[in-house]
């Protein structure tokens, strides 16, 4: 199975305006709540390197958590960020400053080798390769 990307993008509201990065990121942080990361991860510090304004001190609501995160944000405590199609669901999100805040993110989908001849377990993987295609693909269109 080939290597396949999916977005994590800011979501929350945002008002449709041709501003630079460094001028949406002083408004967001100035007049909104931001939901983010606490603990600084491998992950953090690699991401960080492209967007150095994302930096802890920035988050007003911090947990490591991504599914309190995501909760965080669907409850209206601030914006943050998350997968561009978790937020689709079930109530969408609207995806804010997507020409400026993007990470793509690598996604693997793999078996043990000692389960490849099972059939059983290569229907599961063709069914599930099929369907995080799917799911990976609604973004990228």
């Amino acid at each position: 199975m080939a290597c396949t990307a999916s977005v994590r993008g800011v979501c929350g509201s945002w008002p449709k305006k041709a501003i630079s990065f460094e001028l949406s990121i002083t408004i967001v942080c100035s007049q909104n709540t931001l939901v983010g990361f606490d603990t600084v991860t491998p992950f953090i510090l690699q991401s960080l390197k492209q967007f150095p304004q994302l930096n802890r001190d920035r988050f007003t609501v911090r947990t490591d958590s991504d599914v309190a995160q995501l909760n965080l944000i669907r409850a209206g405590a601030g914006i943050g960020m998350c997968q561009v199609q978790l937020a689709d669901f079930p109530v969408p999100l609207q995806r804010i400053m997507p020409e400026f805040f993007a990470f793509h993110l690598d996604t693997w989908l793999v078996m043990h080798e000692d389960l490849r001849h099972s059939q059983a377990c290569k229907t599961v993987f063709d069914f599930l390769a099929e369907d995080l295609q799917g799911y990976i693909n609604r973004v990228l269109r």
